[in-house]
């Protein structure tokens, strides 16, 4: 009994760790969501007083460039007196320990948009 009650305190341990890595990931993927709608937020309501018309729609995307990597928002307005569309993008910086694990493992410089992704997270 010895070497199977062993072999099952092993089991149950590598799927502790492994459970506790994905509650981590899980956790760092919210709270970079609920961080890019708090921007977006924020940018939505400064942008409000700045653009000609009304915003009816933003969109959340991440990127690489080098070593640097940003978050943005592309927020969308109407001028009904000529029926124009405009597109206001808004980007900062973020440091690396708040870039959620599974983009850091992106070697190459990528853009991404990421707003389906964000709604879902939210959602949960």
């Amino acid at each position: 009994m010895g070497i199977i009650s062993g072999i099952k305190n092993l089991f149950y341990i590598v799927k502790e760790k492994i459970k506790s890595a994905f509650v981590k990931v899980k956790n760092a993927m919210t709270h970079f969501f609920e961080k890019a709608l708090n921007m977006m937020k924020t940018v939505v309501d400064k942008l409000a007083s700045k653009v000609r018309g009304i915003i009816l729609g933003a969109s959340h995307f991440f990127r690489k460039i080098g070593n640097k990597y940003q978050e943005g928002t592309k927020n969308y307005s109407l001028e009904e007196e000529i029926g124009e569309w405009n597109e206001t993008t808004v980007t900062r910086e973020i440091p690396l320990e708040d870039v959620p694990p599974k983009y850091r493992t992106l070697d190459d410089e990528f853009d991404m948009d990421d707003t389906q992704e964000l709604d879902a997270v939210l959602a949960y």
